[in-house]
């Protein structure tokens, strides 16, 4: 039996996956069996052809639904799909996932081509609307239907907090002063450990730079007040540590001045509020780089360090 949807998704986004089908099979009414998923187990039959297996099903869909995600531009392997969709003038359904915005389309064949934006309820309803209308979904029960789109958002925000946490094993990226970044172990911890020296300098600052490429979108996490949590520590060197965050024109989105934070000798959590100096929405959606801006202790100005154990949203 053929599938008469074929979802093109990254292998490399299977929990986006599993719970866009959970979506589609209880919130929409959408059977498995109608629905043709290389990360649905039993799709591909076993000793079968992964390709041949693939290519038999995107000529047998007549609505074929992309989830664009980062993970899904950079793999050949979908973009390949997304072409066979459209050569074969499926019904197209493309889905961009943040922090990927509109333009991410205009270098494919679908750049003229509507495409839908998943941030609320709402988006998710209208969706439906259009799934039931094109004879894809059937109807549901109004509290299911809420319930699993409450779930499914739930999941995005959880997502993104999860794909914009800042590991630690970002570029260094001084201005003015070279900063040495190594790696120690304290307390059986790993941590990343920044040297700093003013020997020789007239400035009374340096700075480190965590740069995104592509841009981060924040815009998710500041609707839902979410702040950032250092757990950081200094030697007597260094007196404080503003943090400017700045967007894709390295324009300020955060004053500094309400974001600086003094260092003790041992581990501390710095809460820091992202969202109670700006209005601007917009500039959340491009995210460029986060700055550390180290400021010398004026007694004992030479040289310092500081150590960070982790950066993440709470």
């Amino acid at each position: 039996m053929s599938n008469s949807i074929f979802l093109s998704h990254s292998s490399a986004d299977e929990d986006l996956v599993e719970e866009f089908v959970y979506l589609l099979n209880a919130g929409m009414k959408i059977k498995s069996d109608n629905i043709y998923c290389t990360s649905i187990r039993g799709n591909i039959p076993t000793g079968y052809s992964f390709i041949r297996h693939i290519k038999e099903n995107i000529n047998n869909a007549t609505l074929t639904i992309l989830l664009i995600t980062e993970s899904y531009v950079e793999s050949y392997f979908c973009i390949a799909e997304m072409g066979a969709a459209w050569a074969l003038s499926h019904d197209i359904y493309p889905i961009i996932f943040e922090p990927l915005n509109y333009e991410v389309l205009n270098r494919t064949p679908l750049k003229d081509i509507h495409a839908k934006k998943i941030r609320k309820q709402e988006d998710i309803e209208h969706m439906y609307e259009e799934l039931l209308d094109r004879g894809y979904a059937k109807k549901s029960s109004k509290i299911e239907f809420i319930k699993k789109a409450d779930d499914f958002i739930k999941f995005l925000r959880d997502e993104n907090v999860y794909n914009n946490k800042i590991l630690l094993n970002f570029s260094c990226y001084p201005s003015e002063k070279e900063i040495v970044q190594e790696i120690v172990k304290v307390e059986a911890v790993e941590c990343h450990r920044f040297n700093v020296s003013f020997a020789d300098s007239s400035e009374s600052w340096c700075s480190s730079v965590i740069k995104f490429n592509p841009l981060k979108n924040w815009k998710g996490l500041i609707q839902d007040e979410r702040k950032l949590k250092i757990v950081i520590r200094g030697s007597a060197g260094i007196d404080k540590i503003a943090i400017e965050i700045k967007d894709g024109n390295l324009r300020h989105i955060e004053d500094e001045s309400k974001n600086t934070i003094t260092l003790s000798q041992d581990f501390e959590e710095k809460i820091i509020s992202l969202s109670s100096l700006n209005c601007n929405n917009k500039s959340w959606s491009e995210v460029a780089e986060l700055c550390f801006v180290i400021h010398k202790n004026r007694i004992n100005n030479d040289r310092g360090y500081f150590d960070i154990k982790s950066i993440d949203f709470v």
